[in-house]
């Protein structure tokens, strides 16, 4: 008696489900270790050297400004006492060198972000993420060659350079964005909201030692900070090594550039582009002219499907406007030494002070919030939609306080007042996620990274130039008051659609 092989087929699938959920459920947990510890390691460079590569840039510019101006006040070592950076010349010059530094260093990532999120869905995540690391070790250590080697590199823009390798990879933003991916990949729908949560809370429990250690070390010896913290970085290469990718043929078994539906229920009608992958299987042959050419076209599907959902596009522009905030945070050192003229590491100790709002807020005042409003029988997309607005305007009042604020506590009450923004991501990736299919989250979130990314070209300049004209008007806090008003814009833009 012949059975049917689909009824055969089906059976086997009901056996072997219960196994295959309690192995997913395994590699979920094992993926969301290895995520946050790897977070852990790049942050190490990205957190707890911050005010070590904010003191090397000052320190680079003062001793060319002193060369000219009075020589004397260099010591053979090459050091100037840091006091006497806070001049208004070597400020503006420090504003202008750093602001245009995040822009060449965003560059790569604006130029092959989608490409990378393309390529990390055809060879995989970790491959991604490994080409990234070395590019941002090269770009730490070139920061402080400049510094260390003075006489060889007098000119501060020697410092732009270091942006150059990450050409290769896309840039240190794709660090996280194939971590939140690989997250994802392995994550149900109904619990991405609390994966996404419990990692942003792991950053900021570990963004406050690593702020507080690193502006410790730094009061130490300015070198310090790299001696101790670029060892540890590099142990996110074997930790990535080890960590298991998520793509497979299982999950992903193949790059689905459908048309993504658009408010009004329609469907775009896009063809899948030229791959490397020919016939079965993930073989990667894509020449050097291809990589070009997948840019472009890649680029041109992705977002004919995602700029069709508006929902979508504000979501961008939330994306967009939250990095002039965050990206700003390695602005406000230099703003906090120059009002209050306190030495770089002095400011630095309020970094872990931010950390530790945000973890109050994300893991009290959040949970809390949500809790109470679904008592009040509030639907899931309106607390979302509840706790992104009130963060966006949050952050808007919170950064007019730090721009106009005569006292470091009230600077400080403006910081915690921006910190109740800190939650705006989660809701934002999560709600972005249930928008998509789930062939295409590599892409949505490639797509977020270039967004951020562009925001950063932006947020640069807009501080250098900000700055500038700040010193000249006497208002030192302008930067940030262009940060207030373009989250009340975006507030009121996410009222509207949402």
């Amino acid at each position: 008696m012949n059975e049917d092989p689909e009824s055969e087929n089906e059976n086997e699938s009901l056996l072997e489900s219960p196994l295959s959920n309690k192995r997913a459920g395994v590699q979920a947990r094992r993926v969301l270790f290895f995520a946050i510890t790897l977070f852990v390691l790049v942050d190490v460079v990205m957190v707890g050297m911050g005010p070590m590569f904010v003191r090397m840039e000052e320190l680079s510019i003062c001793r060319s400004y002193y060369f000219q101006q009075d020589p004397s006040l260099i010591d053979d070592d090459g050091n100037v006492e840091e006091t006497l950076c806070k001049v208004d010349a070597v400020q503006a010059e420090l504003a202008f060198i750093s602001g245009w530094l995040g822009f060449f260093e965003t560059i790569p990532g604006v130029l092959l972000g989608i490409f990378f999120g393309r390529l990390a869905d055809i060879k995989g995540r970790k491959f991604v993420f490994l080409i990234n690391l070395v590019p941002l070790y090269v770009s730490t250590i070139w920061i402080s060659v400049v510094c260390y080697f003075f006489s060889t590199f007098p000119d501060p823009k020697s410092l732009w350079l270091s942006s150059l390798g990450y050409f290769v990879g896309g840039g240190p933003q794709m660090l996280g964005t194939m971590l939140l991916a690989m997250i994802a990949d392995v994550t149900p729908e109904f619990d991405r909201a609390k994966a996404f949560v419990f990692v942003a809370v792991s950053q900021l429990i570990v963004e406050f030692f690593l702020a507080e250690v690193g502006a410790f070390l730094l009061a130490k010896d300015l070198y310090l900070p790299l001696q101790i913290g670029l060892p540890i970085a590099i142990l996110a290469i074997p930790t990535m090594l080890l960590m298991p990718e998520t793509l497979s043929s299982l999950n992903r078994p193949h790059v689905d550039f459908q048309a993504l539906p658009t408010d009004d229920g329609q469907s775009s009608t896009t063809t899948s582009p030229p791959v490397g992958q020919r016939g079965t299987g993930w073989n990667f042959r894509i020449r050097f002219w291809n990589y070009f050419d997948a840019l472009f076209t890649c680029s041109s599907l992705i977002f004919s499907g995602l700029w069709r959902k508006r929902k979508i596009l504000i979501i961008f522009l939330v994306f967009f406007v939250g990095v002039l905030d965050r990206g700003t945070f390695a602005h406000v050192l230099q703003y906090i030494s120059k009002k209050f003229l306190w030495k770089i590491a002095e400011a630095g100790v309020l970094a872990p002070v931010v950390s530790a709002f945000r973890l109050l807020i994300l893991v009290i005042a959040v949970p809390f919030t949500m809790q109470f409003l679904r008592r009040r029988r509030w639907e899931t997309d309106s607390i979302d939609s509840f706790i992104v607005t009130f963060g966006l305007i949050g952050i808007a009042i919170g950064n007019s306080i730090v721009a106009i604020c005569s006292t470091w506590q009230q600077l400080t009450f403006g910081l915690f007042i921006s910190a109740f923004g800190c939650a705006i991501s989660p809701s934002l990736r999560s709600t972005a996620s249930n928008l998509v299919p789930n062939t295409s989250l590599s892409h949505l979130y490639s797509s977020i990274t270039v967004v951020q990314m562009v925001a950063r070209l932006v947020v640069g300049p807009v501080f250098a130039y900000g700055f500038k004209a700040g010193l000249t008007s006497g208002v030192l806090g302008l930067p940030f008051l262009i940060v207030a008003a373009a989250h009340f814009f975006a507030a009121f833009m996410y009222i509207t659609y949402f």
